[in-house]
């Protein structure tokens, strides 16, 4: 059985990839170990994308043909595992002279866009080495989270089938593959602008395979990257391709071998570049987070809660001065000067939504007041502070410092990804240059790549330069970044102090006023019982009164009636010797004038008496109607030369 023939076995078998690999290039336990990774990863759906409507394709090649200058003016889109078949195994035909291929998940968490049989069928076709699965499939989220299975991973994997006689043995003349190669892979860190509304930029990977036969300059390129609407990195690559091409034809396979090594070189300058774009604007973005938050710590107008607290503890004082002063304050370097505080309080940070003000509260604050709604503290030294007038810092809450923490990670976050960027770019360019001196490049290739392996050098080294420049700005935001934190919780925990301070003296203040109330409520009942013993008093003096008047009462009501001329006494003759007794008469006629005038009036008396309120409150209801109605005739009254009028209706002209 020829290579072919195993080859399209290995295709058949794809299922088992990496193990069906021709050459595996690794131990057996490392082939074993990156197989069931994979396995692990098809169990967590990292095959079961769905195309978005942004996205509809799955798998894009571009080939370029023997005899041909350019690609076509599209791609070949691969969207199921017949497809894959059809356009690798099937047609037979050999392997263009370059052949490029992207996989474009949705985004950097998003499962790939493709199934598993597609993928596995691919590699195995182009025997691509195992170790690519550690960036195609570092894509997606870790199972059951929503973080990224990479956090800034990055790899560089190489390996070299060099051996003449080995390659005589794998040499598929069928396809163009002459058994001498190289394959390598690596993946970078970019930034660009993210799609998603909810964040400005995101941080996002880009992997790269990349195979190269030493002896006719056949190159195939496998590129994994999320979508990106523009295209960018795809379309710079497809024509960094074609960009050293001469105008006249190539006819050997060095001259195939000498173009396809510069333009090897021209990828990955741009791989690199898209690499390096985009975190000068996405570093000043954060900056200018920072910078407002720094604005506000370092702007507290410390200096007048200094002079509103002129007689503080000079440890405080001491401590805020310093941090005024200087705009940024250490926990290291004034530690000591925290200790001496005689207050303790943790640099906690209050939520509370209103400022804090600092006051003097070194000295007992003798009383307290209230005037037009102001709490006023009267100190014994310096007369009368208004709480109104201490509202000297700025408001500083709790997110603050949470938003300093995300801005540090961000920053650390980039300063991870230049660091590895660099050793990932050097491996590369160490890589070509040695790759140059090979005894199987012969040594008119060698002229013929001396200058474009030399403008690659210089570009990368300045790529990489550029990156230092970046981890020297970082370094320096996080200093600055430090430094505020530092100066935040010296703010507020000064904050907190004073708080605690002031909030003692008021309830000092509360207790001395509760005190006086109390003296005060004792005043009043010693009042109240002197009222007590006055009334009980009086009302002995009125029961006296109501005796008296009881006991005359039936005597004076008897000696009224008789006296009132209701019974007359007859008139009689005589000298009054051994008269005998004579009682009055009834007169009916008298008493019938009381009663028509007395009983009549004694009514209208009791009647008034009981009528009385009820005629007030109607007297009431009618003067509130009156003003009501009053109101509606004043508001509410719709004149009647505006009632008669009619409606005119406008037309048209």
């Amino acid at each position: 059985m020829n290579s072919f023939d195993l080859l399209q076995h290995a295709c058949q078998d794809h299922q088992s990839y990496p193990e069906n690999l021709l050459r595996k290039g690794a131990v057996e336990h490392s082939i074993r170990e990156y197989k069931e990774f994979l396995n692990e990863r098809s169990k967590h759906n990292i095959f079961q994308g769905k195309p978005s409507p942004q996205q509809p394709s799955k798998i894009r090649v571009w080939d370029r043909f023997d005899g041909e200058q350019v690609f076509p003016t599209g791609p070949h889109v691969c969207k199921s595992e017949e497809d894959v078949r059809n356009h690798f195994v099937v047609n037979g035909r050999k392997d263009p002279r370059c052949r490029i291929i992207f996989l474009r998940p949705s985004h950097s968490r998003a499962p790939l866009n493709f199934s598993r049989e597609m993928f596995s069928t691919v590699l195995s076709y182009h025997q691509v080495m195992a170790q690519f699965l550690d960036i195609s499939l570092n894509f997606g989220t870790t199972p059951g989270l929503n973080i990224p299975t990479a956090a800034q991973h990055h790899w560089f994997h190489h390996q070299e089938f060099l051996d003449l006689e080995n390659a005589q043995r794998y040499a598929i003349p069928q396809l163009g593959r002459s058994g001498l190669d190289i394959q390598y892979c690596y993946n970078l860190w970019g930034v660009e602008k993210s799609t998603d509304t909810t964040r400005l930029w995101e941080i996002r990977q880009a992997g790269i395979y990349h195979s190269l036969d030493l002896e006719n300059g056949r190159a195939t390129w496998i590129h994994v990257k999320a979508y990106n609407p523009q295209k960018l990195l795809e379309n710079r690559i497809r024509e960094a391709s074609t960009a050293s091409r001469r105008h006249q034809d190539i006819v050997s396979d060095s001259e195939h071998l000498q173009e396809s090594l510069c333009a090897s070189l021209v990828i990955h300058l741009n791989i690199f570049e898209w690499a390096r774009e985009g975190w000068r604007q996405y570093i000043l973005h954060w900056e200018i987070k920072l910078e407002q938050i720094l604005t506000k710590i370092n702007n507290a107008p410390i200096n007048k809660a200094e002079m509103a607290l002129s007689g503080v503890n000079p440890a405080i004082s001491d401590v805020l001065g310093s941090a005024s002063r200087r705009g940024t304050w250490s926990l290291k370097t004034r530690a000591n000067t925290l200790d001496s505080v005689t207050v303790v309080a943790s640099p906690t940070i209050s939520s509370s939504p209103r400022a804090l003000s600092p006051i003097r509260t070194n000295t007992i604050l003798s009383n307290s007041e209230a005037t037009d709604g102001k709490y006023i503290m009267k100190d014994a030294h310096q007369g009368i502070i208004e709480e109104s007038s201490l509202h000297v810092l700025e408001e500083f809450k709790f997110e603050d410092l949470q938003y300093l923490h995300y801005i540090a990670s961000k920053f650390r976050e980039a300063d991870m990804v230049f660091e590895l960027n660099t050793r990932i770019i050097l491996e590369v360019m160490n890589y070509f240059e040695g790759l140059v001196k090979h005894p199987l490049i012969s040594e008119d290739i060698r002229k013929g790549c001396d200058i474009a392996l030399a403008d690659f050098s210089q570009h990368t080294r300045s790529i990489i330069s550029c990156f230092g420049i970046y981890r020297t700005r970082i370094a320096t935001l996080l200093t600055l970044l430090e430094d505020g934190r530092s100066l935040f919780y010296a703010t507020t925990q000064f904050r907190d102090v004073e708080l605690n301070k002031f909030s003692a003296s008021k309830m000092e203040n509360m207790t001395i006023d509760m005190h006086q109330m109390t003296a005060d409520m004792h005043d009043s009942t010693l009042k109240m019982e002197k009222i007590a013993e006055g009334t009980g008093k009086e009302t002995s003096s009125m029961h006296t009164i109501t005796l008296v008047t009881l006991l005359f009462l039936p005597g004076t009501f008897v000696a009224t009636f008789l006296g009132a001329g209701f019974y007359q006494f007859p008139n009689k003759a005589g000298d009054g010797a051994g008269d005998v007794a004579v009682y009055p008469l009834f007169q009916p006629g008298f008493f019938a004038l009381f009663a028509a005038i007395a009983f009549p009036l004694t009514a209208l008396t009791v009647f008034f008496w009981f009528i009385g309120p009820w005629i007030w409150r109607w007297a009431q209801l009618a003067e509130l109607m009156q003003r009501l109605s009053q109101w509606r005739w004043k508001h509410l009254r719709i004149p009647d030369e505006e009632s008669n009028l009619t409606p005119q209706v406008p037309t048209a002209g």
